[in-house]
């Protein structure tokens, strides 16, 4: 049993369950953000728990939207995080 609670603890380490970010191909979904600030074509601005995300690109689109995820396509230049 201590086995899996150093596991489980490793895990937390590693990476943030509470939110995450991940990008591939022309994609960028972010997990569990509060709001969306600025929503613009070339830049958008999105509000995750302790942080703000700044995302720079062409041709930004909102392709899905949840409550707690969203999903960004376009051509992503550049990712800035500004923590509070």
């Amino acid at each position: 049993m201590n086995k899996l609670n150093f596991i489980n603890g490793f895990k937390s380490f590693l990476y943030d369950t509470d939110n995450f970010i991940s990008i591939y191909d022309n994609y960028l979904h972010v997990f569990n953000y509060e709001k969306i600030d600025v929503l613009k074509n070339e830049y958008i601005e999105i509000k995750i728990k302790d942080k703000k995300v700044y995302i720079y690109g062409n041709n930004l689109k909102i392709k899905k939207l949840t409550k707690n995820e969203i999903l960004i396509l376009g051509v992503i230049n550049k990712l800035e995080f500004y923590y509070e």
